[in-house]
């Protein structure tokens, strides 16, 4: 494109969007709200699919699917169907194909993997097969006519061995796999490599998000950009700049779909909508909020996206073990936004809340959720400079409508009465007996009043051997129990880094580590730090553990490596019930070991803690979507940090689910290093536990009743200031001096 002409498109969508967004045309004085925007609408899919393959927008305007419906007839074999609609997807017609015979044929070996559609319409297949021997052979195809014709070339795999999850057609005959990490510019006919394209993440690794082909051009999802590729030279031609919000592509809910559109221009969906670039342009249209549909919930991940001329667009979902399929045309009888706004605001993006407001907004499409983050994702905002900037707007009687609590100042919030009582409320909500009362009543106040309500909650639990569980019962007993048995281990825990040690171990010993007035005590500090430099200096290379963090503190992977002899004890946050099933099955193949909360007792960590600030005019409001926070459906989703406090959804969580396959839940595998430095591969099969298992822990659960609180910058304070002092490079006496002097700049702030 000239440059000229770019320039020119560029301002012609930014007059557009100013369009959308101002007053009435014609009478600049006017109030009357801006109207017109895309709507999301449920399409119905054709069938229960347990695979979709591939949706595609015919040149003739029609929707191809294909997929395998799931079996009705109780047998595990499923075939192939072939589908078309030719109204955007309200209504569909199966084919019949010749082709899709010959693939069903119970003497067939070819497994479809992936499809896709090249620029004429000819469908093309990446298939697999299996011989009697269990050997894989991965192979090309097309259509041809009726027919199906499979190419001679090999199937080339990324350069780290991963396989092909996807593909396109260039205009050139030429395959552009999907291979997770690359990104492989192959022709089929002969299988040769001629190009290969990477997508850096922010990280600094790589990992494919999105991607489109039209033409003999390919564009490519990156971390904070759209770059373009000329597939005849393989070079870069060009790229979308920074308006791309960025994507974490390990998370399959925030992957980018892309498509083009039969009028040139690249389309894409993500969390934070339906996008459109002109033709290239450096100037995108955002068609559709992610905030006002369904793209922003965090339990749907995106599959696919379709463009058929019309206006309207498809979007293909992934939702518990269901797919979905989304359509968006344009209403011009809409408000561009709804006239009422409710704000919410929490420091780093909660995915519960996400997934809230998703459920809030169908409910209440006349309020607009406006979601505010304290802590942007690319750090360029610290967490106290955030909290300093929130306490300004509350102390001026302005801000969010509703608080996430979680790592704010909530007592000192409680004390300047910024806060709402929501214990009526609360107590009409909890009447219905659908919550787990004991965890969202935890943090009434003495006279009754309730100002954080937990939507979700995490446990610290302990799992180690039968000896271990008998002898261990607070700190000083752990580090004592993992001093004498330390010939039976490499590690203490599956995770090498003390800050992880102190992330799960402080919160737990807070509270017992002040004073009468609720300050640091220097001897008790002094007392914790010294347990923990015993269970530090149990590890083989403190120095060399300090600088990896492989392993989360959450409570799934430690049986890996305590299976293995890696680690003494499996210590971490249970974030939901399913994290016990490893443990269990640990045990049981050891026949020695049990699970349990740390050092027994009925201790939790409230996650994502709702509060309503004082000063809303719309309460009643807030109120509303904190009811939806902790509603049954969003709660069920499984999303966020935590165990549901719906009863209901946490009921469910304690369940077998219909996907059990012989009693396996899941496959956990890892690699660890031994004492020679070589590599260890682990594996585990972890099983559903028994009913009666899963009956006496979900009690346990019910009955814990300390809630954890704990201010996560004094934790901070503590993390950075005893650094140096595990591998020995300062003495635990400076360390504390250090902490003390820091907690006193800290409180006089």
């Amino acid at each position: 494109m000239k440059p000229h002409l770019k320039r020119l498109i560029a301002l012609t969508l930014a007059l557009a969007l100013l369009g959308v967004s101002g007053c009435t045309a014609g009478d600049p004085k006017s109030t009357a709200p801006a109207m017109g925007r895309y709507v999301e609408t449920p399409a119905a899919l054709p069938a229960d699919f347990a695979m979709v393959l591939g949706l595609h927008a015919a040149a003739d305007g029609s929707i191809e699917l294909l997929g395998f419906p799931r079996a009705i007839d109780g047998t595990r074999h499923i075939y192939l169907r072939a589908y078309r609609s030719a109204d955007g997807g309200a209504t569909w017609t199966e084919e019949e194909h010749a082709w899709v015979g010959d693939l069903n044929r119970d003497d067939n070996i070819y497994q479809p993997q992936a499809v896709a559609w090249g620029g004429d319409g000819t469908l093309y297949f990446y298939l697999i097969s299996y011989s009697e021997d269990g050997e894989r052979s991965s192979y090309f195809a097309k259509v041809d006519g009726e027919e199906l014709v499979l190419y001679d070339g090999d199937v080339p795999s990324a350069s780290d061995g991963s396989g092909i999850t996807d593909f396109q057609v260039a205009e050139n005959g030429d395959f552009i796999l999907d291979c997770w990490t690359e990104f492989l510019q192959v022709d089929p006919a002969t299988g040769t490599v001629k190009n290969v394209y990477t997508a850096p993440t922010a990280d600094g690794g790589s990992w494919n998000d999105g991607y489109a082909v039209s033409g003999n051009t390919l564009a490519v999802s990156e971390a904070g950009r759209i770059v373009f590729y000329d597939l005849t030279t393989g070079r870069e031609t060009g790229s979308l700049p920074a308006q791309v919000p960025p994507v974490d592509t390990y998370d399959g809910n925030k992957y980018r779909v892309m498509s083009y559109g039969s009028d040139g221009s690249l389309y894409f969906a993500d969390p934070k909508g339906l996008y459109r670039a002109v033709d290239g342009s450096e100037t995108l249209e955002r068609l559709a909020d992610g905030a006002l549909t369904s793209l922003s919930t965090p339990s749907v991940s995106r599959m696919g996206l379709a463009v058929p001329d019309g206006g309207s667009y498809l979007v293909l979902g992934w939702s518990n073990q269901e797919w979905l399929l989304y359509s968006y045309a344009y209403d011009p009888d809409v408000p561009t936004l709804p006239d009422t706004e409710l704000t919410i605001y929490s420091l780093e993006e909660d995915p519960l809340i996400l997934q809230a407001i998703s459920a809030f907004q169908a409910t209440d499409p006349g309020v607009h959720v406006t979601y505010q983050t304290g802590i942007p994702a690319d750090g360029s905002v610290t967490r106290d400079d955030a909290v300093r900037a929130l306490n300004t707007q509350l102390v001026a009687g302005k801000g969010p409508d509703v608080l996430v609590l979680d790592g704010l100042p909530m007592d000192s919030y409680i004390d300047k009465a910024v806060l709402a009582d929501l214990s009526a409320p609360l107590e009409a909500l909890s009447a219905a007996g659908g919550l787990l009362t004991n965890i969202t009543g935890s943090l009434a106040r003495p006279g009754g009043e309730i100002y954080a309500v937990p939507a979700q909650f995490q446990v610290p639990m302990l799992h180690g051997s039968d000896d271990a569980m008998g002898a261990i019962h607070d700190l000083a007993s752990m580090a004592d129990w993992l001093e004498s048995n330390k010939s039976s281990f490499r590690t203490p825990f599956i995770f090498d880094s003390s800050r992880n040690y102190l992330s799960v171990l402080y919160p737990v010993c807070a509270a017992s580590l002040q004073d009468g007035g609720g300050r640091m005590d220097r001897e008790k500090l002094s007392g914790f730090l010294e347990q923990i430099k015993r269970i530090t200096d149990l590890r083989d290379d403190p120095e060399e553990a300090e600088s990896e963090n492989d392993f989360t503190t959450d409570f799934d992977f430690g049986p890996l490596g305590w299976t293995a002899g890696y680690n003494g004890l499996d210590l971490g946050n249970l974030i939901h019930f399913q994290g016990l099933y490893a443990a269990w099955t640990a045990s049981d193949a050891a026949g020695d070991g049990s699970t349990d909360t740390l050092f027994g007792g009925g201790s939790f960590l409230p996650v994502t803690m709702l509060g309503v600030s004082a000063q809303s005019g719309q309460q009643d409001l807030a109120w509303r979507f904190i009811e939806a926070a902790l509603s049954d459906e969003v709660q069920g989703k499984a999303v966020g940090r935590g165990i549901p406090v719906s009863a209901a959804a946490f009921e469910a969580s304690t369940q077998d689910t219909k996907e059990r396959t012989d009693g396996v839940f899941s496959y956990y595998g890892t690699t660890f290093y031994d004492a020679e430095g070589a590599t260890v591969p682990v594996n585990m099969q972890v099983l559903y536990p028994p009913e009666e298992y899963r009956a006496a822990m979900a009690e346990r659960l019910r009955a814990l009743d300390s809630p954890i609180l704990y201010d996560e910058t004094v934790l901070r304070i503590i993390i950075d200031e005893t650094r140096d002092c595990w591998s020995g490079k300062t003495g635990l006496d400076a360390a504390v001096s250090a902490i003390m002097e820091k907690l006193k700049l800290y409180e006089a702030e």
